[in-house]
């Protein structure tokens, strides 16, 4: 009964994932998660990415998960082992609710701490004073992603779009920069436009060890506004004959659909991408008569992929 009722949660997070969270089993183990928040706007927390670890017991959902913060926090409901003080995760836990209701119950936490159940005494009196002024400063502060009230709907949703869009444009902001510091080998990336951080274009320069060398290879990059959330959308522009590149530019590449993480970044993606231009998998792809050249005649599989890579990438 638990594992079909955690494979349920599973799909319908897939299908439609909570506002600044996502979360899915470690490895093949459905009783283990790994969630990921990004900190909500307007909290200490903004722009933070934060790991949490969830078991579920084997009479879920009749017991509540286990869930801990594996980054550290600063905060009077979490304390340094990551435990959290929530009551729906105690006494008030209830079968009809699910991981998604809880993560959000969570990143309500975070904009709205409760010194009242306090793990962390620490900080306890500043927080209720914060608590104090953010109740006064009203529905701005309210987390986006719970708000019901039938006051400004219109204006909730679209401050919560904006705050999603701010959130995304800061952490590609800090891709950049990051990328810019530290290129990785024979990859570039950056905006098309100075003032359109969403859309990018990447150069990769084809792997010495692979019949891509020498070629130079133009990628597009579409950020989503809910990034990182969501995986970006990249393309090859340039002609590439490979099994998991089609001829739209297409790739097949897993941390790009189901294996997609916020703590992925866009170098660690095209890195992914070269290991791909070394290592294809011709078992997962997107052109299958290229596949089975690939595994039954690698000579002629390496002989086109240079003739295109020297027709169209140099």
């Amino acid at each position: 009964m638990a594992l079909k009722r955690i494979n349920k949660e599973l799909l319908e997070l897939e299908k439609d994932p909570p506002a600044n969270c996502s979360a899915g089993p470690v490895n093949d183990d459905m009783f283990h998660w790994q969630a990921t928040i990004m900190g909500p706007g307007d909290s200490p927390f903004q722009g933070g990415v934060f790991f949490l670890s969830i078991h579920f017991p084997a009479d879920y959902p009749f017991k509540p998960p286990k869930i801990t913060f594996t980054t550290k926090i600063f905060h009077p409901n979490i304390n340094s082992n990551g435990a959290i003080c929530l009551d729906i995760l105690r006494s008030q836990w209830s079968p009809a609710l699910t991981i998604s209701k809880v993560l959000l119950s969570i990143c309500s936490l975070l904009c709205d701490p409760n010194p009242d159940c306090r793990i962390s005494l620490v900080h306890t009196k500043l927080t209720r004073r914060n608590i104090m002024r953010r109740r006064d400063n009203g529905l701005k502060n309210m987390p986006c992603s719970i708000v019901t009230n039938d006051y400004s709907l219109n204006r909730v949703h679209l401050f919560c779009n904006l705050t999603l869009i701010n959130m995304a444009l800061k952490r590609i902001t800090k891709e950049l920069q990051d990328l810019q510091c530290e290129p990785p080998a024979n990859v570039s990336a950056g905006p098309i436009q100075s003032n359109d951080m969403f859309n990018w274009q990447a150069t990769i320069l084809g792997p010495s060890d692979s019949p891509f060398q020498s070629g130079v290879f133009f990628l597009t990059i579409n950020f989503p506004t809910d990034y990182p959330f969501k995986p970006p959308h990249i393309t090859f522009r340039t002609k590439i004959y490979h099994p998991n590149i089609n001829l739209n530019g297409s790739i097949c590449l897993d941390i790009l659909r189901s294996n997609w993480s916020p703590a992925l970044t866009i170098s660690k993606v095209l890195l992914s991408i070269c290991s791909l231009l070394c290592d294809p998998n011709p078992d997962d792809p997107l052109v299958p008569e290229i596949a089975k050249q690939y595994k039954h005649d690698r000579e002629g599989y390496n002989a086109t992929a240079r003739q295109w890579t020297q027709k169209y990438a140099t």
